[in-house]
């Protein structure tokens, strides 16, 4: 489906060439502090009022990694890091797939729509938003993605025109 002629462009949180090991444990940081501040209070109140505090401790830290840990790959997941064009065809990646080195179908751009502070993508059944804080070229990116709808919309008048 691709032509020769593709365009990439990165955001600002593109992983680079990092694995998925080295990006999950960056990224997981904060989810695991917030995550941990409720257990560590529990424990603190526990110690204050001469509480058992072994027992908080074994099910709240397990609980609060798991947390920590799903929200992280849910987020990773979901973050779009880089757009590739080519022609009417698109593929979006995640920084998962980026660091895991996953590389999506190309879809066709079905609308594209600027919601301040996001660009909104229809590709398929998928809608993707993306903060346009988040990419350098911001401007290239809506241009270049506005044109693989249009080409696409072309192709498809052609057909229902019978061309």
């Amino acid at each position: 489906m691709p032509a020769a002629d593709t365009t990439v462009l990165r955001s600002r949180h593109h992983p680079g060439e990092v694995g998925r090991s080295v990006l999950f444990g960056a990224s997981m940081v904060k989810p695991l502090g917030a995550c941990m501040i409720p257990v560590m209070l529990g424990a603190l109140t526990s110690m204050l009022t001469a509480q058992p505090v072994l027992r908080f401790l074994t099910i709240g830290f397990p609980v609060a990694l798991a947390v920590a840990s799903a929200w992280t790959v849910f987020q990773l997941l979901r973050r779009a890091v880089e757009v590739e064009t080519s022609g009417e065809a698109v593929r979006i990646r995640s920084a998962w797939d980026v660091a895991g080195g996953r590389v999506p179908e190309w879809l066709s751009v079905l609308d594209v729509r600027r919601e301040d502070p996001w660009i909104s993508i229809v590709l398929g059944h998928d809608a993707r938003r993306l903060r346009i804080s988040d990419w350098p070229n911001s401007a290239k990116l809506e241009a270049v993605v506005r044109e693989a709808a249009h080409a696409f919309a072309g192709r498809v008048q052609e057909k229902l025109d019978g061309r």
